[in-house]
């Protein structure tokens, strides 16, 4: 901190103040060394006060939801040039992306670590080529900073080349203490793994093409409850990969295969899409019931003007989150 003083006073009376104002300088960097010292502990993962250091608040009300068509057209109202938000596509990635990273730490505290005893799993982010993917490396940078001590890794079936900001963000990630790895491990090296799937958001459509279908495949198999003694937990950012925006997943057995089976989580971007809330319908007992995944809500970057125009029912987000925790939400369309 560099602190400028102008006194028109004799330099005695100068010098005088001055030191009054260095020892209160002192005195304050203690303060905030001390205050970012505890922080750090809390955040360490390695006392009970972990929880309370992630715990997202929640929302028990009803809540707008989006189809694919709207959801597109969400995107270009945001990102109109001449519009009245002006935002880019790489401000919304980092917003959106900040918001993943905040529900999945709330999810790890309050879910995953309390059902591993206390320990700090792993940390996987499987991101695809398009803004998902991006999504997902923004995620995976946040959540190496709030969990120093995990192991947190990138891993891209498919990376995308044409797009220079995909490789600003991964730089970024790796810089701040993501690694990137060159494939995913296979089932066995998998389980206990916190799985964040960023491979396919609203806009995809029709049946994964290679290499994504055995990447789902592997990742059904780790996060499959039946026969494993620690699946993994595999948390989606927007939608499960593969499911319909407004069919939800899939009822045909076949083609049920082919997406993610098994969602321990969901994190909904800007509001939730139609097809999720058959089975992600809000954990009333805050217990991660498998019946009903828990469902966060990631859209504080939504002006207020423009859900006003639209009529949307938004949650509040309290303090510094970008994210809320879905209580039983009741499904308004927009």
């Amino acid at each position: 901190v560099t602190v400028s003083v102008l006194y028109w006073q004799p330099v005695s009376a100068c010098v005088c103040r001055m030191q009054r104002v260095r020892r209160y300088i002192t005195q304050q960097s203690g303060r905030a060394l001390l205050n970012t010292t505890t922080t750090a502990t809390r955040l360490s993962m390695t006392s009970s006060s972990t929880v309370s250091a992630f715990e997202m608040p929640t929302f028990a009300g009803p809540v707008s939801f989006l189809g694919a068509a709207e959801a597109a057209k969400v995107d270009e109202q945001l990102m109109a040039p001449d519009g009245p938000y002006q935002f880019t596509l790489e401000q919304l990635m980092e917003l959106a992306g900040l918001s993943v990273a905040q529900a999945v730490a709330d999810f790890v505290s309050r879910d995953a670590i309390a059902s591993d005893g206390g320990r700090l799993p792993s940390i996987l982010v499987v991101c695809g080529p398009g803004n998902n993917g991006g999504d997902g490396i923004v995620a995976a940078r946040h959540l190496a900073l709030f969990f120093p001590s995990a192991t947190v890794e990138l891993v891209f079936p498919k990376f995308n080349t044409k797009n220079a900001h995909f490789g600003h963000l991964l730089a970024q990630a790796v810089a701040c203490g993501a690694k990137r790895i060159d494939e995913l491990p296979p089932v066995t090296d998998l389980r206990g793994t916190i799985i964040v799937d960023a491979i396919f958001g609203f806009s995809f459509n029709g049946t994964p093409r290679p290499p994504f279908d055995t990447v789902i495949q592997t990742l059904n198999a780790a996060t499959s409850p039946e026969g494993a003694d620690a699946p993994a937990r595999l948390c989606c950012v927007d939608i499960p990969s593969g499911w319909g925006v407004e069919t939800g997943l899939p009822s045909d057995e076949a083609a049920a295969a082919a997406v993610l089976r098994h969602p321990s989580m969901l994190i909904s971007l800007t509001l939730p899409k139609k097809g999720v809330f058959a089975v992600f319908e809000g954990d009333e007992a805050g217990t991660g019931r498998a019946s009903a995944p828990p469902h966060y809500l990631g859209g504080r970057f939504v002006p207020a003007a423009m859900a006003a125009a639209n009529q949307w029912r938004m949650p509040q987000y309290a303090g510094f989150h970008q994210a809320v925790r879905l209580v039983a939400p009741k499904a308004i369309a927009s």
